[in-house]
């Protein structure tokens, strides 16, 4: 009896060893989930975070189109010429057609009509000739239709087969102007009247006709070529006139002017130039000056 109750007790010592063994198993086996979530679970925050997007973050900006390149003159071809039509500030010159006269055949010419960089090209007949480049156009200044003639910078001859590169520049426009005393207005008592003596002053009203602000001229009146007196090589555009006459020996003297067969005589006028008879590139404007009787002497 009393050894079964040894084994009897032994036996329940077993049973609650295993059962705490158990349990330590089964608490290790929480802890290490336990573990394993939290871990899983920062690992999940850091993603998120990682993933989000913040303030700081620009999209790329698109990339611009490559802009398309500029037409150029090039190479020479043979049966070809080619170029552009510019101002002198290298501004293109759109719409206009220059023309390519052949020299051997009259009035057989050939043209093409600048893009909107100014470029033009002319594919040229197989023929044993030569060609001359040139071109008539207008432009508008000041409500007015301005006439252009051009040659090309390159004012020389060519063969068709040779082919050439042709450029034109639009520069250097300048006009005249022409003036007429009126001897009766001067007294016998005044020294004689001498054109050189009489002095000028050209003063711009707006941009000039290249778009430039220009610049006041003050010059003496000299022999023109076309004949006459007046002040020669002046830039387009829009000026005030006025005068006065400074004969050698003498104060000077204020004159009076107007532009011829327009309106009265004034101590200064505005005026535009114009192309007599339509002429391209042929720019005028006529005065008629006299003493002012008032102021001088």
């Amino acid at each position: 009896m009393i050894n079964f109750r040894k084994q009897l007790m032994g036996l329940s010592l077993l049973v609650a060893s295993c059962l705490a063994f158990t349990g330590i198993v089964d608490a290790f086996g929480e802890t290490q989930a336990g573990m394993q979530m939290k871990k899983f679970s920062q690992l999940d925050t850091v993603a998120a975070v990682v993933s989000a997007p913040t303030s700081a973050t620009k999209p790329k900006p698109t990339p611009a189109p490559a802009p398309k390149p500029l037409p150029s003159a090039g190479k020479v071809e043979p049966y070809v010429v080619k170029g552009f039509l510019r101002t002198a500030q290298g501004k293109p010159i759109p719409g206009v057609t220059i023309n390519a006269d052949n020299q051997l055949f009259y009035d057989s010419n050939l043209g093409a009509v600048t893009d909107k960089n100014g470029f033009y090209r002319i594919q040229l007949p197989h023929l044993p000739t030569t060609w001359i480049m040139s071109t008539s156009f207008s432009l508008p200044y000041n409500g007015k239709e301005q006439k252009l003639y051009l040659r090309s910078d390159v004012d020389q001859p060519f063969a068709s087969s040779s082919g050439a590169i042709r450029n034109f520049t639009l520069k250097g426009v300048v006009g005249h102007i022409e003036i007429n005393p009126d001897f009766w207005s001067f007294d016998d008592s005044l020294p004689q009247f001498e054109m050189n003596d009489l002095e000028v002053t050209l003063t711009p009203v707006g941009p000039l006709f290249d778009g430039s602000t220009g610049k006041t001229i003050t010059t003496r009146a000299m022999a023109l070529q076309t004949g006459g007196h007046g002040v020669d090589k002046i830039p387009l555009g829009r000026y005030k006139i006025s005068a006065i006459w400074k004969p050698e020996g003498h104060a000077p003297m204020p004159m009076l002017i107007k532009v011829t067969g327009n309106g009265k005589f004034a101590q200064s006028v505005e005026f535009d130039f114009y192309t007599p008879l339509g002429a391209p590139s042929i720019f005028v404007s006529q005065f008629e000056t006299k003493l002012d009787s008032q102021n001088g002497q």
